[in-house]
């Protein structure tokens, strides 16, 4: 084996690494994003009544109430 076939070889394997290394990054973070989906669902009313509530508390303390 010649010096370039060698290094031909390390190039190839180098490239063969990092395509699957972005589909696994690929694959994972598209789970991530369902994930994150399924919980914003399931969350939703729970997510808008402590808005409300951040927002009335934030209201009396700018206007000086408690």
């Amino acid at each position: 084996m010649t010096k370039d076939e060698a290094f031909r070889e390390y190039t190839e394997a180098l490239n063969r690494i990092e395509e699957s290394a972005k589909q696994a990054i690929a694959i994972e973070r598209a789970k991530l994003k369902e994930r994150l989906e399924a919980l914003r669902i399931e969350h939703h009313q729970e997510l808008k009544a402590i808005r409300a509530i951040s927002q009335r508390t934030k209201g009396r303390l700018i206007d000086g109430k408690r």
